[in-house]
């Protein structure tokens, strides 16, 4: 996916008119309409503050990574004193075998969590 079609997929998902993206970048919505189309790409400031309105990183606009996270998340504490990265750190410890069984449980959980509260709302 190009830095274009990313901004445009963002844009849209959050329901945004280009005349928005336009005044919080400071140009015309001609000039938005080029990047979603790939004539030209946004400078490094306007990716930034694309990359803010949007809430995923400049890597992600620019078709590095396909994750959507932005590198604070890492930073944010997910249980017991751990942050996100730290227990992705622990996960990426494991050999092939163990992280295949721990998404095979962790899928297990999901889908019993998600029956569970199916199950309390009737």
């Amino acid at each position: 996916m190009t830095v274009g079609q990313r901004i445009g997929e963002l844009r849209k998902g959050q329901k945004i008119r280009q005349k928005r993206i336009a005044e919080l970048l400071d140009v015309s919505v001609s000039t938005v309409s080029n990047y979603e189309q790939g004539v030209h790409l946004p400078d490094y400031d306007r990716l930034i503050l694309l990359s803010n309105q949007f809430h995923v990183s400049v890597d992600y606009l620019l078709g590095v990574t396909d994750v959507h996270a932005r590198p604070e998340v890492l930073q944010e504490e997910y249980i017991d004193q751990l942050t996100n990265g730290q227990v992705l750190d622990l996960l990426r410890m494991l050999n092939p075998e163990n992280r295949k069984a721990l998404i095979k449980y962790l899928r297990f959980l999901v889908a019993d969590s998600s029956q569970t509260s199916c199950e309390g709302s009737e």
